[in-house]
């Protein structure tokens, strides 16, 4: 499990690299050739042994291109600017992908062939400006740095880091940045040759009102580990929170809860403590060289490197991203967990 756990942040981290350097490949034609023969002369039979269906894919002289989805396609070759792919027969998409440039899905269907024909040629024709040809480029700079970024209709790869930098050609383009519970922006922009354009943009989370009620009129509530106050009606954003309502002399009540509409009522009823030491939240210091941090498999949001966070009295579940898991004991005294 935990290399499992390493691997996939390597392969996040190679993607946030390829996004933030490369480009789009546009695919400008795609036609099927009556007159070529290359199919028929040149044949390649499927593991059904059927004729192939032949694509040709002409590029400016685009070398390196690969194609990643090996059972979309029987073999692939390249000579002067154009990449000959066989594929099997009643097959329509081809997944392909360059070093300098966003991953490709053609998928024929889109372009009226939606089975490919054994035995026939397709002409593909892709637009794959050079790299260094683009002067402009975009940086966006987003939080939550978890959002979705869609740039001229194509998602990024997700980045660690909130920042994308994408080379782009002059003229006009659109982006959307989205996150569940999160008001979704969108837009466009104008650029320039050799104009780099930085626009920092924070989502605002949905929120709704919700009404906390309790048996002490004194107790105080806490979303998350943060104080929200004296119990009654507070502005929550959407989705799932820690709930705890603390008074002095009582036992604290927890709950976990997600959080759709609004006026939504949450009850709690706090037990009076008969003994000598009151039972409250206790504070939890976990480290870990994680970004992320769970208790019983739900992300503890206020957690960071050393800094308690409070936890209910009983048995847990602490893990990270890096597959690191402990089971603990939590009682009335303040303790330290290291993943």
């Amino acid at each position: 499990m935990k290399k499992k756990k390493i691997l996939s942040s390597i392969i996040c981290c190679m993607f946030t690299l390829f996004a933030a350097n490369a480009q789009n490949i546009v695919i400008k034609n795609v036609a099927l050739q009556p007159s070529d023969q290359t199919a028929v002369k040149y044949p390649c039979l499927d593991v059904n042994n059927d004729t192939c269906a032949l694509i040709k894919i002409k590029t400016d002289n685009l070398e390196g291109i690969q194609f990643t989805n090996h059972n979309q396609y029987i073999k692939a070759n390249y000579a002067d600017g154009i990449y000959l792919v066989y594929v099997p027969a009643l097959s329509r998409k081809l997944d392909f992908q360059h070093k300098d440039f966003m991953p490709v899905q053609l998928d024929m269907g889109n372009y009226g062939y939606k089975k490919l024909r054994k035995g026939k040629t397709y002409l593909v024709v892709l637009d794959a400006p050079k790299l260094n040809a683009l002067k402009s480029s975009v940086i966006f700079k987003v939080e939550p740095k978890s959002a979705l970024v869609t740039f001229d209709n194509r998602n990024m790869s997700p980045s660690t880091t909130g920042i994308y930098e994408i080379p782009v050609n002059e003229g006009n383009h659109s982006y959307v940045i989205m996150k569940d519970n999160y008001k979704t922006q969108s837009g466009t922009l104008s650029i320039g040759k050799t104009e780099v354009k930085t626009l920092s943009l924070r989502l605002l989370p949905i929120t709704h009102e919700v009404l906390i009620v309790c048996n002490i009129d004194k107790a105080r509530v806490y979303v998350d580990n943060v104080d929200y106050g004296k119990i009654g009606k507070i502005f929550l954003p959407q989705g799932h929170h820690t709930i705890r309502v603390h008074a002095d002399g009582y036992v604290d009540s927890e709950k976990d809860v997600n959080i759709t509409t609004s006026m939504e009522q949450l009850s709690f009823s706090l037990k009076e403590n008969k003994r000598v030491k009151h039972i409250h939240a206790t504070p939890v210091t976990i480290i870990s060289k994680s970004s992320t941090v769970y208790k019983n498999n739900k992300q503890i949001k206020e957690w960071s490197n050393g800094k308690p966070v409070m936890f209910m009295p009983g048995k847990y579940l602490i893990s990270d991203d890096e597959g690191n898991t402990k089971k603990i004991v939590v009682g009335t005294e303040p303790m330290e967990v290291r993943l």
